[in-house]
């Protein structure tokens, strides 16, 4: 290893890395419970186009400031590992 791979990991990673995970998205919470509610009303055709409106959003808050990973790639190849490509 490089010292430049020694000091990304030992110092750079530890110190960018923060959060365990990210925090729920709000607007897909918000959708949630509104087809939650309108389910248990009786109308299932509004409760089905907010579950619809509601899968086209990532369940996880993709912009959340509590958490953040640095990912290291020195080579190219070394993608495949990252994106699972």
């Amino acid at each position: 290893m490089s010292r430049l791979d020694t000091f990304v990991e030992q110092t750079l990673i530890p110190t960018y890395t923060r959060g365990e995970q990210r925090g729920r998205n709000p607007s897909y919470n918000t959708l949630r419970v509104r087809a939650q509610y309108y389910r248990k009303r009786g109308d299932v055709a509004t409760a089905a186009l907010l579950d619809a409106q509601r899968r086209a959003l990532p369940e996880r808050d993709p912009y959340d400031p509590h958490y953040r990973r640095l990912r290291y790639v020195r080579y190219a190849d070394d993608v495949r590992h990252i994106t699972g490509r």
